[in-house]
This record gives structure tokens, C-alpha cells and sequence, in this order.
């Protein structure tokens, strides 16, 4: 989990893309003579000031659903669930 407070959603997926991009881009060793290379699913969710999310688990359940969906959508993806 990765909290970023009084973050614009546009710089938070921006961050979360980011975090994919640099996890695949490296090669794992997972033995001398064996390397695997990972991807990461991301799931964001966003709320302002104004209490869309009553609490904090419904904030966290709307992010592993946007999680769920960049799963779908195929590997190194970022799922977001943004409220205005």
C-alpha cells in the first residue's frame, strides 16, 4: 500500500505508472543461472475533501477493485477508481 496525501490524481497515476514501469524494467535473479522478469498490478483509488468514502475500508475496497480491473486489463497495469 502506498498513501499519497494532497496528491492530484493526475500525479498520483503518473506515480503509479511510473512504479510498473520500473519494476519490469528489471530482471530478477532468482538463482546464479536464472533471472525472471516481474509486472506489477496497480490499484488507485482517490477521494477529495468532501467524504465520498465513508471510511477508510470503503476507500481501501474501491482501490482492490480498481485492482482487480487493471488485473483484467492484462499485465503492468494501474486500475483507477477516481471520484470527483
Amino acid at each position: 500500500m502506498v498513501l499519497l496525501p494532497h496528491m492530484p490524481s493526475t500525479e498520483a497515476v503518473e506515480i503509479s505508472n511510473m512504479l510498473c514501469n520500473a519494476i519490469a524494467s528489471k530482471s530478477h535473479s532468482v538463482s546464479p543461472d536464472q533471472s525472471i522478469q516481474v509486472t506489477t498490478s496497480v490499484g488507485y483509488a482517490t477521494h477529495s475533501m468532501n467524504g465520498e468514502f465513508e471510511t477508510a475500508e470503503h476507500l481501501l475496497q474501491a482501490a482492490d477493485q480498481a485492482l482487480y480491473a487493471a488485473k483484467q486489463g492484462g499485465k503492468n497495469q494501474v486500475g483507477v477508481t477516481l471520484i470527483s
